[in-house]
């Protein structure tokens, strides 16, 4: 009898901490996603977030920059962007990262994994969280090589669009897949998608 207690009640905190992990995971689930802003874009060695987003109204040393890139095949932006959060439900709800992928109207130009050091919450009732997201977007297959010019003036395009997630006009998708821990072990969620228009 002394042995089967302890045995019983290690069943019963397995089964209480796993069923809180997969309480947390519905909540998510539950939750609204929704581009916030981008933080950072660059390109080339170029801060669009300073040198702005028109191809026309860039300085010659920058077009210099850009068709330096595309001569170089450098078609890769890396850009910081905040996902909001809001929790309609009752209770927290908490993921340990995701990862996802990103979509240009059809063309995935890019993936990645979550770098957060600390479980993410989203307070109930309501409340939001922003997350931070970092990722590289390449566009190496929507860019003519042959015609650096043009392809440049598309680049920078592309990046203005970029600039405009968020504002719920543009062609990107992200598909994301939360991950959870349910007791000792990290679980992968089902991927969800977010459209910016």
């Amino acid at each position: 009898m002394k042995k089967i207690l302890p045995i019983f009640l290690t069943v019963i905190l397995m089964f209480f901490s796993q069923s809180c992990g997969l309480m947390k995971m519905y909540n998510m689930t539950n939750c609204d996603f929704s581009f916030q802003r981008i933080t950072g874009i660059s390109w080339a060695g170029i801060d669009f977030m300073k040198n702005g987003f028109d191809y026309k109204l860039l300085d010659v040393s920058t077009i210099a920059k850009c068709t330096k890139a595309i001569v170089n095949k450098d078609f890769t932006i890396n850009c910081a962007l905040e996902l909001k959060a809001t929790n309609p439900g009752k209770k927290d709800a908490e993921l340990e990262g995701f990862d996802y992928i990103l979509y240009y109207g059809n063309d995935k130009v890019g993936d990645g994994v979550s770098t957060n050091k600390n479980k993410i919450v989203v307070p109930a009732k309501g409340g939001t969280t922003t997350i931070p997201m970092s990722f590289r977007v390449d566009l190496a297959d929507l860019v003519d090589i042959k015609h650096p010019v043009q392809s440049g003036e598309k680049m920078v395009n592309i990046i203005s669009d970029i600039s405009k997630m968020g504002d719920g006009n543009t062609p990107f998708v992200v598909k994301l897949r939360p991950h959870f821990r349910i007791g000792n072990n990290i679980v992968n969620g089902p991927y969800f998608t977010i459209r910016d228009n």
